[in-house]
């Protein structure tokens, strides 16, 4: 890729499944027991109840180390897509509103976007991501609880 040269949306796409992915697997652990710990609290109608240190020892002792992953390949299936297509709008839109505010300033030589814009379309962009996986984060959340005992995705 020559300097002049962008990367395309093949490369955002991509690069968005790869941080998704990596994310997931190393961050699924603190995931599962913020949901553990949130499903206590409410079961208990109080706060505090719940530790960290005694949420990952029952976790552990319940269904070893390797429990700590549970709704991993949920998480992997919302996040892997989501991450790719917040990426993907993010970059389509910033271009578009770039060019729409070269067009509007008459300065072809812009190169950045205002803050103001920057901040839009990153919301925009999250919160179209994240309403079209809302199915997949509803799955991810029975998969982790406690609650429902789902042996795999055809399950759910």
């Amino acid at each position: 890729m020559g300097a002049d040269k962008k990367p395309g949306s093949i490369v955002h796409l991509g690069a968005g499944a790869l941080s998704g992915i990596t994310s997931c697997v190393l961050l699924q652990p603190f995931d599962l027991v913020k949901t553990r710990l949130q499903q206590t609290q409410m079961q208990t109608h109080s706060r505090g109840i719940g530790t960290i240190a005694n949420t990952v020892q029952s976790i552990v002792a319940s269904s070893g180390v390797r429990g700590l992953w549970r709704g991993t390949l949920p998480s992997l299936i919302r996040n892997a897509p989501g991450t790719s297509l917040y990426f993907y709008f993010l970059n389509h839109t910033k271009h578009t509103c770039l060019a729409i505010e070269r067009r509007l300033s008459n300065d072809t030589t812009r190169t950045r976007l205002s803050p103001t814009s920057n901040m839009i379309i990153g919301a925009s962009s999250r919160a179209v991501a994240g309403f079209l996986l809302m199915p997949g984060t509803i799955l991810k959340v029975q998969f982790e609880s406690s609650l429902y005992k789902h042996a795999g995705i055809a399950g759910a």
